[in-house]
């Protein structure tokens, strides 16, 4: 009994190479759900095997946040971190008190006591 030309010795090795193919793409795909925005949605063995690439998506902005699902059922978000304003904060309490005209009048008595010199 010969093989015939084109079929694998074993019959399974078909599926096997077309599983070992379809596992090896990594693809995002997006998760639709009715009135929710949709979100791009990977399974965790994509999520593990490519991860620098997801946080680069996501740092860039190219995707807002990407979900990774387990057995389908999504079980993580990863979302860019969003950093605090960067704006000056001096003059954040201008015109909530008022400074008195003889401030410095008892600097001198106030180094005195820094210094351990007491007037008394």
């Amino acid at each position: 009994m010969g093989n015939e030309a084109g079929k694998s010795p074993l019959p399974w090795m078909g599926w096997m190479q077309r599983l070992i193919g379809m596992l090896s793409q990594t693809r995002l795909r997006p998760l639709t759900i009715p009135g929710i925005p949709p979100m791009t949605m990977v399974n965790m063995l994509e999520a593990k095997s490519s991860l620098s690439r997801l946080v680069q998506a996501v740092e860039s902005g190219h995707e807002p946040e990407i979900v990774i699902s387990r057995n389908g059922r999504p079980a993580a978000k990863l979302v860019p971190i969003t950093h605090g304003s960067s704006e000056k904060r001096i003059g954040v309490a201008k015109g909530l008190f008022r400074i008195p005209d003889n401030i410095d009048a008892q600097n001198a008595e106030i180094e005195a006591l820094f210094q351990g010199d007491r007037e008394s």
